[in-house]
Parts: C-alpha cells; structure tokens; sequence
C-alpha cells in the first residue's frame, strides 16, 4: 500500500542481466535503469539486448550513470580501468562519457531522445564550486563538473546481435551477441 492507501504491485524478475536472455510474460513500456550499467562486469550490451526484446516499438529507455569525463581529478581523462574483460571488481567496472554511453544505447536499436548531464544531489562545502562551475554557459563546464550522465531513448528495431563492438568494448574480444569480424 502507498501513503495514500493505493495499492501497488511489482512482478520481480532474478536472472543475471548481463549473461542470460530472457522473456518477460508482461511488455513494460518503460525501462529504467539508474546507478546499475557501471556495475555491470561482463556485457552490459546484454543488459540492453534484454531491454529491447522486453519493450515494444516506441517503448522508452532512461539509464543514468555516473559522469566518466568529470574533472573531479584534474589528470584523470579517461576511467582507470580498463574496458571491459577480465576486470576484479571495484565499486565501478567503467566510467562512461556521455559519447560512450549513447554509442553503446543506440547500437542496441534505440534512438536517442534526449541525453546530457545532470546533478541529482546537491553538494556542499568545498565541493558546491563545482555545481556553480556546471552553470557556466558552455558544454565543456557542464561535461567536467556535472556528477551524472543521463539518457532518454526510444526503442526504434529489434536487435538480438550487434553489427559491431561499441566504442568503449575491447575490439580484440570475442563477445557474445556482437557479430563477429565486423569491428
């Protein structure tokens, strides 16, 4: 029951979304997945695979994550691991950039509707210049000093393989549902 006397339902689902394909009984027509692709070890592609096949034409995507091209170290440029393979785990597998992320959603069949940065929490002390420096009327400040990435798509095909790695992949790996010789 919610506050106001509602009652609500969820059906929950346990499978390893980055290793096994499944069906869901039930098409949702919104996906959403907030704070969880950076988490993801093997084949975060799989994960979107599975959203596809879940959502019918039109259905919609949200996927949030932390933003990979902060300044919070001014000589870090890229993650400090590296893509994906043979990693042990730390708090995040990969640290996207908002190219990476759209790259990897679109070859997922998904057209992107809307994507940027954005702080969900504010910050304070020392820490606060950072969301004023975000404000600053130009894309450089807003991809260095925003916390996260978001993206909005809408499923536009039916993809059960991809036709190539995604930028932020490995090339030299052999991956599951990635078509291969097509890197």
């Amino acid at each position: 029951m919610t506050s106001r006397g509602n009652k609500a339902s969820f059906d929950n689902f346990s499978a390893n979304i980055e290793r096994t394909r499944f069906d869901l009984d039930v098409k949702p027509d919104t996906a959403i997945a907030c704070e969880v692709i950076e988490h993801l070890q093997r084949a975060p592609h799989i994960m979107l695979l599975n959203i596809n096949n879940w959502l019918p034409p039109h259905g919609q995507l949200l996927v949030t994550t932390p933003n990979g091209a902060q300044f919070s170290n001014p000589f870090r440029r890229k993650s400090p691991t590296t893509a994906y393979r043979c990693q042990i785990y730390e708090r995040h597998t990969y640290l996207y950039t908002l190219g990476h992320l759209t790259n990897l959603i679109e070859l997922c069949g998904f057209r992107i509707v809307e994507a940027g940065y954005w702080d969900v929490v504010d910050r304070d002390g020392l820490r606060s210049v950072y969301g004023l420096l975000s404000r600053v009327p130009m894309g450089y400040f807003k991809e260095k000093f925003m916390k996260t990435i978001y993206v909005i798509a809408e499923k536009v095909e039916d993809i059960t393989e991809l036709g190539r790695a995604p930028q932020i992949y490995d090339p030299r790996g052999d991956w599951e549902f990635i078509r291969r010789g097509s890197n």
